[in-house]
């Protein structure tokens, strides 16, 4: 029951590794300057197991910060290892975050939760294309050592919008 349980929480952190606030960035500036992730976007995230989810990113990006929605669709698996696994519920989140300094094509972003009394990390790397076309998300969810492999997910979006 427990490592259904912890898995559940794992799933639950998967979702939130897609829309978790960026931490590094510029500050700012006052002049309302649009970037490259405004827009639309649509395609699919890959899990475990060959599982995936329709993804849908609704975006605006002004002054180096990016505001918005993240819809994912049921049928992404995530393996927590040893301690469990399962599919993701189909849900939206709001997301925030902010671009690299320098690169506005670009978002790194590393947060962490408090899993059973587990602290369970997450790095997420996104990067847009030069054309501002194709969206790409990666992320790894850092385990506790009991678990086993850390899981890690991917996604290829295209703008729609």
């Amino acid at each position: 029951m427990k490592k259904i349980m912890i898995g559940i929480l794992i799933t639950l952190v998967a979702l939130s590794a897609l829309s978790v606030s960026a931490l590094a960035g510029a500050p700012p500036s006052a002049r309302g300057v649009k970037g490259p992730y405004e827009g639309t976007f649509r395609g699919y995230i890959s899990g475990e197991k060959g599982s995936r989810a329709s993804l849908t990113l609704v975006l605006t990006h002004r002054d180096g910060i990016v505001n918005g929605t993240a819809t994912i669709g049921d049928g992404l698996y995530v393996s927590a290892g040893r301690c469990g696994g399962g599919n993701l519920p189909g849900a939206t989140q709001y997301i925030r975050g902010r671009s690299v300094p320098n690169n506005p094509n670009k978002i790194l972003a590393q947060t962490q939760f408090t899993v059973s009394g587990f602290d369970i990390g997450v790095d997420l790397e996104s990067n847009i294309s030069r054309t501002g076309k194709v969206l790409t998300v990666d992320a790894e969810i850092d385990l506790p050592w009991i678990c086993g492999k850390d899981p890690a997910l991917s996604g290829t979006i295209y703008r729609v919008r």
